[in-house]
């Protein structure tokens, strides 16, 4: 059983609250002031000793914040970057934080401060003495009487008081509080959960948290979540160890009237203690062995252009969950906030690694016993929640060096991994032992789900491998190229023999007398995929090694996930959704090296096309994230494929502290949050997408005035579910796949740099609705709906492609828009111009030394720096719409009797003047005034513009509307008009209207407006 300590005596000191010195630890033995758990902590000669992330030993009483002085002697075992801390209030003073083993002061509400390196003061187990002195808030923090910095502190509230070891292992020999006392522990944390799952065919024998009163008996009842009492004038026992007795019946009782869905339910413990000032309230979580859970079964369902998950035959919407655990910890409060905004799913980090022996053997028991912890904790805070279970399928450091031969191999010698168990090499994605072993323990791993009094909340996994478990291949945070090992050249050479068929046809393509099928040399070098030129390879067989591979490993990758995720399916009988991160085609876009093309994530077609995959996706690009935002991901191919995309809204708030987060995003304060959440949630909207908030645990989106943000977007999304709504959008935009293994790998590659920043920063700001497809769903699109059609980065086109986009995009009049170098590059890896007009219509002429300079003309001017490898139109019978500096024509159009083609000789156009010239060509322009200058999202009837300065603002309707309305005001802003006028604040902001039927808005959208 696990027991937490406590004395009676301790008890009664709680009531002694004048100015004193308060003991927690002394000389290594826990005093009756400390509250930790016994099984996460032990005591030697050295000291007590603890690690884990949620292992914190707290100080039973806190403190007044007016002064204080805290004396923490303490020792770590080593060096590990594993960020133990000593907290007093909302302050994390930590040491062997980061790259460094820094000392450091940070907070929700505050950016990180670094204030020397450890080394400097702490030698791995030797003890050292932190002291932190805090007078009227402000706080100083010492190490062995020495002095490091000072930090603000908060003083409107009592301080608690813990240290945590984190993921170090850290031995705590004295810690020491001279303070005014200011009540109890309890008193700061509300909403305590039981962590056992009770039985309710037994007496519930329990160790209850926070339980500041001494033995004995007390009056209680058993109410609902809400207040209802549901068992009234029971009795609890309570010894001196803090367990409680609670009688069986009772809990039937209870359980039997809580009623609901699922097999476990959560009571509420109400205990009334004599002299307390109020009661002890505890939250039960409640399971019937009698009736074993029915696993859960998940779809996925689109309804109006928008994807949902479907759990137990219950639609959620987007909003599909929020943190619940990570690496360890886990989500208190954030969850019950959640839980009341609507918002039930809820991410369990899985690490399955840790009770994997070296034969890849799962010890059961530990594992079933670890995912009821995690999960026990978790439904008492949301008693409706329900579980995305994040399966990692690394192995344990100990298989990893019992398996050499099984490992990647990164071709600069590191033999470490940053982002994986103690940073082991992990198995390469080919190993065949890995892949069998690790199947094995999934589909056990997914037995005893289904087995679990859980079962029923268990609807989803996502497999996560490769770097953060993300399908990220290994090696990009080593600056290195991977995978050398022999499973992934066997692999490689499987592929090759598919494809040449002889070893005859693949030296003559490689160029390469000496190699076979079964050479032990086939995945390319750094030097092979550095060759070629500035923009693509095209250096015939001297890049084909590097342009097979890279083929050859998106589709692997992709078909990895596959293999994990038919696992899923056949372990669950079908019932368990499965997908992965996996297709961030914008975020990874022409970040070489080691990102782009090696990551492997340009595979999606694969998975568009296997029945085993739901869903996958991930966060936005980490760039810029404040001006604006992309989804990662091609989203119109998933609305084709019946799948969803679902994203990781990990967006930073101004509770996101450190510069770490500051570069991704992090707000100055709540009503630019405010702003970034309906922008976030816009976006999604309009892909169809579904995504989850995600803050590792570290209740970043904690405020009553966000939240309800959180609840009213919850509302407008199942409005726009309600109604049928047609997609705004009259332009599409084709990216292409088979180009990806064409460009060169160097990380001097400016115009892919360029074009990635353009496709997730730039498009954004065009104004007008747009839906993104890949060229293998030419032949799935609907294209009647468009007016035009952008081919970006077409650069690679053979006569299949080119004979589809002829077939199934032109025609009707419409405008086909081709980028910079459209079909320039052959299947042999050989420039052809001759296949590019074959695409375009309009025959081109190229120049690798001349640089993608100033283009003007009809519809306005480029602005970005000039980098090389120009393209110029060569053909005389096109119309010239606008040169290059030298006057060479740099984009021109040319009307074919069913289709307009448009050549712009530049991979990343502004979009002004891209918008200027879809204009010109018919295509809707929605913005107007001063809202080109900012993001405009665009949902059925719902538009929006997130801004940051102020301004006037328009939007232009294809047609009238009968009402335009503020969503979030109720604010009419026009009436039977096809212009919406308003004005932007000085701050960010985020406005979204309907626009449209008074009928619609009344019956979808008026209820709930504010």
């Amino acid at each position: 059983m696990r027991k937490f300590l406590i004395s009676a005596a301790a008890a009664a000191a709680f009531f002694q609250l004048a100015a004193a010195q308060t003991v927690v630890v002394s000389d290594g033995c826990a005093t009756s002031e400390a509250f930790y758990d016994s099984n996460g902590w032990t005591a030697s000669a050295e000291g007590l000793t603890g690690t884990g992330s949620g292992n914190p030993l707290w100080a039973r009483r806190i403190f007044s914040p007016k002064e204080f002085t805290v004396t923490a002697e303490l020792s770590i075992a080593e060096w590990c970057s594993g960020a133990p801390r000593v907290t007093i209030g909302p302050v994390n003073c930590g040491f062997d934080g980061g790259i460094s083993n820094e000392f450091f002061l940070e907070t929700d509400l505050a950016s990180a401060v670094t204030l020397s390196s450890g080394r400097d003061f702490v030698t791995p187990g030797k003890p050292f003495t932190l002291t932190f002195h805090g007078k009227n808030g402000q706080m100083t923090y010492s190490v062995n009487g020495q002095k490091l910095g000072d930090y603000v502190y908060p003083v409107s509230g009592p301080l608690s008081v813990s240290i945590n070891p984190w993921r170090a292992t850290l031995t705590v020999k004295n810690l020491t509080i001279e303070a005014t006392p200011a009540g109890t522990l309890g008193d700061v944390m509300p909403f305590p959960v039981c962590s056992q799952l009770l039985r309710i065919d037994e007496d519930g024998e329990c160790a209850l948290p926070l339980v500041d009163f001494v033995a004995g008996k007390y009056s209680a009842t058993l109410d609902s979540t809400e207040g209802t009492v549901l068992v009234p004038d029971i009795s609890v026992t309570f010894d001196d160890d803090r367990i409680a007795v609670i009688d069986r019946t009772a809990l039937a009782q209870a359980y039997a009237k809580l009623g609901g869905k699922h097999n476990v339910r959560v009571a509420v413990l109400n205990v009334s203690v004599p002299g307390r000032g109020s009661n002890y309230r505890c939250r039960l979580v409640l399971t019937d062995p009698a009736t074993p859970a029915v696993p859960a079964e998940g779809k996925v369902v689109y309804r109006n252009g928008r994807g949902s998950f479907v759990v137990n035959g219950e639609e959620i919407g987007s909003f599909a969950g929020s943190s619940g655990s990570n690496t360890g910890r886990l989500a208190t409060e954030s969850l019950t906030r959640f839980g009341k905004a609507g918002v039930d799913g809820v991410v369990f980090y899985d690490e399955v690694n840790r009770f994997v022996d070296a034969q890849g053997r799962l010890d059961r028991e530990r594992y079933a016993r670890y995912l009821q912890n995690g999960m026990t904790a978790i439904v008492g805070r949301n008693p409706n929640a329900h579980f995305k279970i994040f399966y990692h399928l690394y192995m344990p450091p100990a298989w990893c060096k019992a398996h050499p031969e099984e490992v990647v191999r990164l071709d600069n010698g590191v033999e470490t991994l940053s982002n994986t168990p103690r940073k082991s090499l992990q198995p390469s994605y080919a190993s065949e032992v890995w892949r069998k072993q690790m199947g094995e323990i999934l589909t056990e791993s997914i037995r005893i789900m289904r087995e679990s009094p859980f079962a029923d909340r268990i609807p989803y996994i996502r497999v996560c491998y490769g770097n953060c478990g993300e399908w990220n291949n290994f090696g990009y945070t080593e600056q290195a190229y991977v995978d050398y090992s022999k499973p992934m050249q066997r692999a490689f050479g499987a592929y090759l023999k598919e494809k040449y068929q002889s070893a005859e046809s693949l030296q003559k393509a490689w160029g390469r007398s000496d190699v076979t099928f079964d050479s032990d040399n086939l995945v390319p070098s750094r030097e092979n995929r550095w060759k070629g030129g500035d923009f693509v390879r095209a250096n015939g067989a001297e890049g084909m090694p590097s342009v097979d591979y890279y083929e050859f490993f998106q589709k692997f990758a992709a078909e990895t996930v596959i293999h994990f995720a038919r696992i899923v399916k056949q372990a669950s009988e079908g019932k368990m959704l499965a997908g992965a991160y996996f297709g961030y085609y914008f975020g990874h876009y022409g970040v070489n090296p080691f990102h782009f093309q090696d990551c492997g994530q340009y595979g999606v077609p694969w998975l568009l096309a296997a029945p085993e995959v739901d869903f996958y996706g991930g966060p936005y690009s980490y760039t810029q994230r404040l001006t604006s935002l992309a989804v990662n991901g091609i989203t119109g191919s998933i609305r084709l494929a019946g799948k969803i995309w679902e994203t990781e809204n990990d967006e930073r708030t101004h509770h996101s502290s450190g510069e770490r987060n500051k570069m991704f995003g992090a707000t100055a304060n709540l009503s630019e949050s405010i702003a970034m959440c309906k922008r976030n949630v816009m976006l999604n909207l309009e892909a169809g997408s579904s995504f989850y908030y995600y803050d590792f645990v570290r209740d970043w989106y904690w405020d009553p005035g966000y939240m309800e943000t959180v609840a009213k977007m919850r509302e407008i999304d199942f409005a726009l579910r309600s109604g049928a709504w047609e997609n705004p959008a009259r332009l599409a935009i084709i990216f292409s796949e088979k180009t990806v293994p064409y460009f060169t790998s160097r990380n001097d590659n400016m115009i892919l740099r360029q074009a990635g920043n353009y496709f997730k920063k730039d498009l954004p700001y065009i104004g007008m609705p747009y839906d993104v497809y890949l060229t293998t769903d030419l032949a799935k699109i609907n294209f009647s709906r468009y007016d035009a059609v952008l081919f970006p980065n077409c650069t690679y086109a053979d006569d299949g492609l080119i004979a589809d986009i002829h077939r199934y995009a032109a025609g009707n009049g419409r405008k086909l828009v081709f980028f910079h170098s459209p079909g320039l590059v052959n299947a042999e890896n050989r420039f052809d111009p001759a296949q590019s007009e074959k695409l375009t219509g309009i025959r081109i002429a190229f120049d690798p030394e001349k640089t993608v300079g100033l283009m003007s003309g009809k519809y306005g001017r480029t602005r970005l720096a000039p980098v090389r490898f120009r393209t110029e139109i060569d053909d005389a019978e096109a119309t010239a719409l606008g040169t290059w500096e030298d006057g060479a024509v740099a984009m021109a159009e040319k009307q074919f009797p069913e289709w307009k083609s448009i050549v712009i000789c530049h991979h990343a156009p502004d979009v002004a003047m891209l918008r200027n010239l879809l204009s010109d060509n018919d295509v809707h322009v929605w913005s107007g005034g001063q809202s080109g200058l900012n993001q405009c999202m665009f949902a059925g009837p719902l538009l929006a513009m997130y801004s940051r300065s102020a301004g006037n603002q328009t939007f232009r309707l294809p047609e009238k509307a009968e009402i335009a309305v503020d969503l979030f005001t109720g604010e009419v802003l026009a009436r039977d008009s096809s212009e919406i006028d308003f004005t932007s604040p000085a701050e960010p902001h985020t406005r979204i209207i309907f626009a449209g039927k008074l009928n619609d808005y009344q019956q979808y959208f008026q209820k709930g407006n504010k």
